[in-house]
């Protein structure tokens, strides 16, 4: 898999790296401390691997103004959490200087991105996993107080009538959690199997074939960071592509009208990264966008949209 996709999450942090951790610590009432090592951040948080005596935590710091979405990812987790799925447990939540803050468990291991890089001869066999984990998943009955049964349609950007008229004409599952950001860089492996699942700010309840469009969209059409070259081939991405979908029909058997998800998850990752364009230190412009917006059509197209 050609992990430059993913970049954008692992290296790319967009808050400010001069931050002293102890400081958002001690202003979570959390002391004792001894190491404090900055890990990846994405478009939203930066993140700190701390140990705390013969404990190992993360520390993540919001962006200023979201802490309302803060809020609803911590309900999210421990939600998920209390319905069996491996999460990290939320340990403290507070602010710093008004931005949101949380520790939580470390999640041992290595992402699922950084074991494919270390054990290329396990793509397959994990891209498995990695679809069966995500239908199992969806098996679970999630109410979200924050979000209403179709409000994913919608949560990356508007989407037009005919769209959303498929969409709502489609006999759906309802209730189910959506991910909605279920990737290699947002699922740990440990012991070479795959282990908690990372980041829920995207979490609400809804058709799980949306978040397996949303999946697929990531997986295959993210645009790749010219500025990173990876040692890893566009033929192994479309492996882990391949073990993903396998291990999810496998589990959950094969879906109806995925071209019409797979439309919407389109435009939903060009509402997406239209939003990154102006963000600093971004390498996101807007060639990608357009040639996603390129790809988004076709879709449309195959699905019978205008």
């Amino acid at each position: 898999m050609d992990v430059r996709c993913f970049q954008r999450y692992e290296e790319d942090s967009l808050l400010a790296t001069e931050i002293d951790p102890f400081d958002v610590l001690d202003s979570l009432g959390v002391t004792g401390c001894s190491d404090a090592i900055q890990a990846h951040g994405g478009w939203d948080t930066n993140i700190w691997r701390v140990t705390r005596g013969p404990e190992t935590y993360a520390l993540r710091l919001f962006r200023e103004g979201d802490n309302q979405a803060a809020g609803q990812e911590a309900r999210t987790m421990r939600a998920v959490r209390a319905a069996g799925l491996q999460v990290p447990s939320i340990q403290v939540e507070g602010t710093w200087r008004g931005q949101a803050a949380f520790v939580i468990d470390w999640c041992d291991g290595r992402t699922l991105m950084q074991e494919m890089r270390v054990r290329p001869w396990t793509i397959r066999s994990l891209g498995y996993e990695f679809g069966k984990r995500q239908a199992e998943m969806h098996g679970t009955v999630f109410d979200a107080p924050h979000a209403g049964e179709s409000d994913w349609v919608t949560f990356f950007g508007p989407v037009d009538d005919e769209l959303y008229g498929r969409l709502m004409a489609i006999e759906r599952t309802s209730g189910r959690i959506l991910h909605l950001d279920y990737h290699p860089l947002n699922v740990m492996v440990s012991k070479r199997s795959i282990g908690c699942i990372l980041d829920w700010s995207n979490a609400m309840p809804g058709d799980p074939r949306a978040d397996v469009a949303r999946t697929w969209s990531i997986l295959r059409l993210m645009p790749l960071n010219p500025g990173r070259p990876e040692p890893v081939t566009e033929a192994a991405r479309r492996l882990l592509a391949a073990g993903w979908l396998r291990g999810y029909q496998d589990t959950a058997g094969i879906l109806e009208h995925m071209d019409i998800f797979k439309a919407w998850a389109g435009q939903a990752m060009v509402h997406d990264l239209q939003s990154k364009v102006e963000l600093p230190d971004n390498w996101i412009d807007q060639s990608h966008v357009n040639a996603i917006q390129r790809r988004s059509d076709q879709l449309r197209s195959q699905a019978g949209l205008s």
